[in-house]
């Protein structure tokens, strides 16, 4: 799931220029493929908790996160739809040059009878 999930960021990477911001988006990106695999009813409420969390942001901050993390779950359902793990951690790690990232994620879920 390493590499599924370092291809999903992959057309942001450009703005994560620095460590806390690869996390960052990282985080995002978890939290918007976790909402993506939940009942389309659902999706809202968990961007709407997740901008929520963020600390001291501006409404048109918060706006602008909002619109962010719906890409994220169009890019999650166009690209990626035939993944159905969430992912549950991550830990990245500064090798100098670049970041190694390594994900926990649930297992496969087993096919419908």
């Amino acid at each position: 799931m390493s590499e599924v999930l370092t291809a999903f960021v992959e057309p942001y990477l450009e703005s994560a220029n620095t460590e806390e911001n690869y996390r960052k988006l990282l985080m995002l990106a978890i939290v918007a493929w976790n909402a993506a695999l939940l009942p389309k009813e659902d999706q809202q409420d968990i961007v709407d908790k997740a901008v929520k969390a963020i600390p001291a942001t501006s409404w048109a901050m918060r706006a602008y996160m909002k619109s962010f993390m719906s890409e994220l779950i169009e890019r999650k359902k166009t690209y990626f739809s035939e993944y159905t793990r969430m992912i549950l951690d991550f830990e990245l790690t500064d090798l100098g040059e670049n970041y190694h990232l390594s994900v926990a994620s649930t297992l496969e879920k087993p096919p419908s009878p």
